[in-house]
């Protein structure tokens, strides 16, 4: 049994896009393209971690085979992410503090608060 993890810094943007419901396009490593609305993530008993999107249906994507994430949401906290050789780059958090301070100003989030008050 394998976990399927992305890295903390690539889950967070995720998680905010959910948050917010962002509308989303997704590329898979498959070239495969999905649209939906970012409703939220859960995790397999087999450790795979899911974004579930609504595009008139509820389906999920495994974490594991996005390439690419596009927000279509107008004004939204962050636009582009790529998850192309997440494995071998090192994260980047300064700017992904930053974001989640700002929006702990704004909403009730527990892990942003947490956040903001390390930086």
């Amino acid at each position: 049994m394998s976990e399927n993890i992305i890295p903390c810094d690539l889950h967070d943007y995720i998680e905010v896009a959910c948050l917010y419901g962002y509308e989303v396009k997704l590329k898979l490593k498959d070239d495969q393209v999905l649209t939906g609305k970012a409703i939220n993530v859960v995790t397999s008993e087999d450790k795979h971690e899911y974004l579930i999107i609504d595009n008139g249906q509820k389906q999920q994507v495994d974490l594991a085979q996005l390439e690419y994430l596009h927000v279509l949401t107008p004004n939204a906290k962050f636009q582009d992410i790529s998850f192309r050789g997440y494995a071998e780059k090192r994260p980047v958090y300064g700017p992904l503090i930053r974001l989640l301070a700002s929006m702990s100003q704004n909403v009730g989030c527990e892990r942003a608060q947490a956040t903001r008050a390390a930086v």
